[in-house]
């Protein structure tokens, strides 16, 4: 016995849609940004959201504390998000066993946050990242606002406009950079070894 079964979150008509390709998450974004040699400034971009759907994102959320740091030293919780990947590395390598423990249960916690949000209403407006021409045709990355996705598309909410082109930058191209600096750092062949 066989059986089709479709589960329809949202429907939305006439919307201005990408490939999936094309769209870049921030975490994405920031390593490509990073392989590519581009000035990480962009990354710090958002697209300004509507009255609407800053109302929509911010259900659920808590409101950001005006400290940055607990009473332990650790970073609170927004300022755990608000930190770039990097950062994050260089916080949890200076930090002794015990901290570190409570910090990845910190990261744990933020996790669980996004994903119970996300699962709560899966059209909520989220960022992403897209790479376009600029003026003198070089690439550059352009923040814009996503909403629902299917397999192959995803719908745009603002940040890019129809009859702009987009460019899907394959996430090869990072590991492909983090090869060639592993084998930088470890050779000592002429023209290969850093200088």
């Amino acid at each position: 016995m066989n059986a089709d079964v479709e589960v329809l979150i949202g429907v939305r008509e006439d919307v201005l849609s990408l490939p999936n390709g094309a769209i870049r998450t921030p975490d994405e974004a920031r390593q490509l940004v990073t392989a590519l040699g581009m000035d990480s400034e962009l990354l710090e971009a958002r697209v300004p959201e509507e009255s609407g759907a800053e109302e929509a994102a911010g259900a659920g959320e808590e409101p950001e504390p005006e400290a940055t740091t607990t009473e332990d030293g650790l970073p609170t919780m927004a300022a755990l998000q608000a930190m770039s990947r990097e950062e994050r590395t260089e916080l949890v390598q200076s930090l002794e066993p015990a901290q570190r423990q409570k910090l990845f249960g910190m990261f744990q916690q933020i996790q669980e946050q996004q994903e119970k949000a996300a699962r709560a209403d899966p059209s909520r407006p989220k960022d992403a990242f897209v790479f376009i021409s600029d003026e003198q045709g070089l690439l550059t990355l352009r923040p814009i606002r996503i909403g629902l996705s299917s397999w192959e598309f995803t719908e745009v909410l603002g940040g890019v406009e129809e009859g702009d082109e987009v460019f899907q930058v394959p996430m090869a191209l990072v590991s492909q950079t983090e090869m060639l600096e592993r084998i930088r750092s470890r050779t000592s062949i002429p023209g290969v070894s850093r200088s």
